[in-house]
């Protein structure tokens, strides 16, 4: 890709400026959509490979140790539970107050 320092250009007028400013705008845009693309063809075929296999756990279910997630569960909603005080530790200290959750952003 050429360089140029563009801060060295001369100019007839404002107008002109702005318009070289904004070719200049549109082709780092460009470029850089162009070394994206491949990445987003990849990402969105990465996920639609996902799809056939997410449809048929939706129809299927998930078969689930129950005996292991009661011996899991209590862990977890304690690990939360400390998680949620140092997160609303943090949000006091910023905010002055807790966080609610229930509250709809809108």
């Amino acid at each position: 890709m050429k360089t140029f320092k563009s801060h060295n250009l001369l100019f007839k007028d404002d107008e002109e400026q702005h318009l070289v400013y904004c070719g200049l705008d549109t082709l780092m845009t460009f470029s850089i959509f162009k070394a994206m693309e491949q990445k987003k063809n990849n990402t969105y075929e990465y996920s639609l490979s996902l799809l056939a296999p997410a449809m048929t756990m939706m129809r299927r279910g998930l078969d689930m140790d129950m005996e292991q997630v009661e011996k899991e569960l209590p862990i977890l909603e304690d690990r939360l539970a400390k998680l949620d005080q140092t997160l609303q530790r943090l949000a006091a200290c910023v905010w002055g107050a807790n966080l609610n959750y229930n509250t709809l952003v809108s």
